[in-house]
């Protein structure tokens, strides 16, 4: 999977999530998804708030970053970027 974004080591990144109901309306959900990092120790999230931790491994770090709600699910791929010296 190709990253979706790149943020700095130690940066932010606002994700936002947004549900298609069965009429075609959208709705933000972005508040109410239940929102998890496959690796904590590169990425956190909270709300759609990604925040990469320092990363001193001199090469870039990468995290899956999923929103759900029930079970309808989405994710993206976030690379956090090594720290520059």
């Amino acid at each position: 999977m190709a990253p979706d974004a790149k943020v700095p080591a130690g940066g932010k990144l606002q994700l936002t999530a947004t549900g298609t109901f069965a009429s075609g309306a959208t709705k933000n959900v972005t508040a109410t998804a239940t929102w998890t990092s496959s690796a904590s120790s590169v990425a956190t999230v909270s709300a759609g708030l990604v925040k990469c931790q320092p990363n001193h491994s001199h090469h870039d770090a990468y995290a899956t970053i999923s929103a759900s709600i029930g079970s309808v699910s989405g994710s993206t791929k976030v690379v956090c970027e090594e720290s520059r010296y």
